[in-house]
């Protein structure tokens, strides 16, 4: 379920104060001001890494479609859940400099 009123046009970005461990293929996020840490699948460090210059949800899901077989409409729901689950664990935010 989506907790935050989240657009297609609003920027994200990572928040400070995270970490990526990796080791062989598999990256754990560290957030570094509550400890927790958060396993990245495949297309979670391809949106993690985009998140690091700040990005829209269009602009993440466009990507993801070029990258991966997957349907529009499914990968913007993937991506609108998993951009929600960022929020509230406060590893990512959005951006004030937002179109």
């Amino acid at each position: 379920m989506i907790q935050n009123q989240l657009t297609d046009q609003q920027l994200y970005v990572q928040s400070k104060d995270n970490v990526i461990h990796s080791n062989e293929q598999k990256q754990r996020l560290v957030s570094m001001e509550n400890g927790t840490c958060y396993d990245l699948g495949e297309i979670g460090q391809v949106i993690w890494e985009v998140l690091a210059m700040s990005a829209t949800i269009d602009q993440i899901v466009t990507i993801l479609t070029t990258e991966f077989e997957v349907e529009n409409e499914a990968c913007r729901s993937i991506v609108s859940v998993f951009i929600d689950e960022l929020l509230v664990a406060g590893l990512i935010e959005a951006d004030q400099e937002s179109r």
